[in-house]
């Protein structure tokens, strides 16, 4: 994940008036299933968390190798969440286990105990779910650390250290190669069925609030649990299982980076943007988006017999009838305006100049766009007989040989 580091300006625009607003691109998210669910009001750790409703499923990672049954390393699942109620309901799964939250909030696992070894059986008889001894509090961020020795399994909550549990999973692996961690609803039930004395099944819906935080750590060649690494209670986003890099980690951070844009007031063009926060997550160059910092004044609409006009910087104002209004035949954004019955306010021979915009007479106080080049075009030429008069026969029409042609006055 990165952060924005720079911004380049590929086109300065023109006509800004004031500072226009930057809008930068959230980050993608790794599962296109976080689109919408992440919170920057709610974190844990660094920005933001992952938001759920019961119905929501997002995943989180995928297990490179296979651990627990005759595995001989620890592994610890762990994650930040904060339930806005107390109810049964799935939290996570993979098709191996299933953890879930009791109708009194104790949050446990369930695992399959098929003795024929099918670890992918799921029903109700062919699983064991167990639980640790501290319930989680709604509405309030809580630490599920579950550690897996082999067969001995202990879940722990915040910094209290759970029951032992020996299961019965045979050689089976409850986390297995290729597993895909998923959090919120299992409606197919594709994971073991958990059960809890006085529910039954829990339900496969999965639990609404917050979620933060995912680490999938394994410890190789630690032969018993100790007991300081089931009572942690993380105080920052980096401290981790025996200090090792987990395996799989999903923090849920992403946030918007953030820019401020600069004008040039002379030439009404943005010249500088400067980021004021970097944002985080971000596995792509966003898109930039910049809006608003024209004058609602600014009026490009010319129409056929609108006066437009000019105003030098020595104050004359040189004045046109527009004649005809079109598009640059390269749809490069350029407009031709053709003009007539141009005139300066001071009688003088005037011509428009480049940088300055041509202002519409009406309505009064309206900003037009600015010229960029200039042609004049002189069709009365195009009906002259000059070509006529200069061939060789021009000497039979005219006899210049006489002082006058046309005789002399007196001898009239």
């Amino acid at each position: 994940m990165a952060k924005v580091s720079s911004l380049t300006i590929t086109d300065s625009g023109n006509y800004y008036t004031s500072s226009p607003i930057v809008t930068i691109d959230f980050p993608i998210p790794s599962d296109s299933s976080f689109q919408g669910k992440i919170d920057s009001a709610n974190p844990y750790f660094g920005f933001s968390s992952l938001v759920h409703d019961s119905a929501d499923t997002t995943i989180v990672g995928t297990l490179a190798d296979s651990y627990g049954g005759i595995n001989q390393q620890i592994a610890e699942i762990a994650f930040w969440i904060k339930p806005t109620s107390i109810h049964a309901c799935t939290i996570a799964w993979s098709d191996d286990f299933r953890i879930v939250m009791d109708s009194n909030g104790l949050p446990g696992m369930a695992f399959t105990i098929d003795s024929a070894g099918n670890a992918d059986s799921h029903a109700v008889g062919l699983t064991q779910t167990r639980y640790a001894n501290h319930a989680l509090d709604s509405n309030q961020w809580n630490f599920i650390h579950f550690e897996l020795l082999n067969t001995t399994f202990r879940p722990n909550v915040d910094s209290i250290q759970g029951t032992d549990f020996t299961l019965s999973i045979a050689s089976n692996y409850p986390y297995d190669s290729g597993d895909i961690i998923r959090f919120g609803a299992d409606l197919n039930d594709s994971s073991p069925i958990a059960t809890s004395t006085g529910v039954g099944k829990i339900p496969s819906k999965g639990f609404t609030g917050n979620v933060d935080h995912f680490t999938f750590t394994k410890k190789s060649s630690q032969p018993i649990f100790d007991n300081n690494q089931s009572n942690r209670y993380p105080d920052s986003a980096g401290s981790y299982y025996y200090g090792q890099t987990p395996e799989i980690i999903e923090t849920f951070d992403y946030k918007r980076a953030t820019a401020s844009a600069f004008i040039d007031s002379a030439s009404g063009e943005v010249n500088l943007l400067v980021i004021t926060d970097s944002g985080f997550g971000y596995s792509s160059v966003p898109n930039v988006v910049i809006t608003g910092g024209r004058s609602a004044s600014l009026d490009s609409q010319y129409a056929i017999g609108d006066d437009i006009t000019q105003t030098l910087s020595s104050g004359v104002k040189i004045k046109g009838e527009v004649q005809k209004y079109q598009l640059d035949s390269d749809s490069d954004g350029s407009r031709y305006l053709f003009l007539a019955h141009v005139g300066a306010d001071d009688g003088e021979f005037r011509e428009f100049v480049n940088g300055i915009s041509l202002n519409k007479t009406s309505p009064s106080g309206s900003i037009g766009l600015k010229v960029t080049g200039l042609e004049e075009i002189n069709n009365i030429s195009e009906t002259e007989q000059n070509e006529i008069f200069t061939l060789p026969a021009v000497d039979d029409f005219l006899d210049f040989s006489e002082d006058n042609p046309f005789g002399d006055p007196e001898n009239q």
